[in-house]
């Protein structure tokens, strides 16, 4: 559990596309649930995206049209994860 927690933060740091391949892996490598999966996956782009913030917001330099053009896409994709694995299930 621990190489998974590791890899799956590594790999949050290295893309944000990335953590989506990751809950591929944990549900079919790792057999973790696909609840667990996507909200581990969640939780290192979240972390991902404040530590990104906060290092351009303490640099000298903050590129802020960046930022506000980001803001909706972390805030959105959630949601949109979230509806997209619902009507999976559900199947409509």
């Amino acid at each position: 559990m621990a190489l998974t927690t590791t890899g799956g933060f590594v790999t949050g740091l290295i893309s944000a596309v990335l953590p989506e391949i990751v809950t591929t892996q944990f549900v079919i490598r790792c057999r973790v649930p696909p609840r667990v999966a996507i909200a581990t996956s969640i939780f290192v782009l979240g972390v991902t995206a404040i530590a990104g913030a906060a290092v351009h917001a303490l640099s000298a330099t903050p590129v802020w049209y960046v930022v506000a053009w980001s803001i909706p896409g972390v805030v959105n994709y959630p949601v949109l994860l979230a509806h997209s694995v619902r009507s999976l299930r559900t199947g409509a």
